[in-house]
């Protein structure tokens, strides 16, 4: 597997680690640095028509299996320590093949 971009590979690790596309969508735009839960609300209202208590237990369901870290009130980060490890398990796999 030839990786194009980081961020694609970091796409592809979030999708087989959560469940919906919500939550693929809300742990993406946490690693792309939007780490306010105002700011990721709005941006899954605008524009995925998500309303703002699903994005709120989404993210909670985030934190609770470690994809993303909740970095103080109202203000989350990815679990960097847990999504690289993901990733090279995934280029390890993928050059194996």
């Amino acid at each position: 597997m030839r990786v194009k971009r980081i961020s694609d590979l970091a796409f592809q690790t979030l999708d087989k680690l959560t469940d919906d596309e919500d939550a693929l969508w809300v742990s993406h735009l946490v690693c792309d640095g939007h780490n306010r839960t105002g700011d990721i609300q709005r941006l899954m209202k605008r524009d995925c028509c998500v309303s703002y208590d699903s994005v709120q237990r989404t993210l909670k369901t985030l934190v609770e299996k470690e994809i993303i870290i909740r970095a103080r009130v109202g203000f989350y980060e990815p679990n960097l320590k847990m999504i690289l490890g993901k990733m090279l398990t995934e280029l390890q796999e993928a050059e194996d093949q």
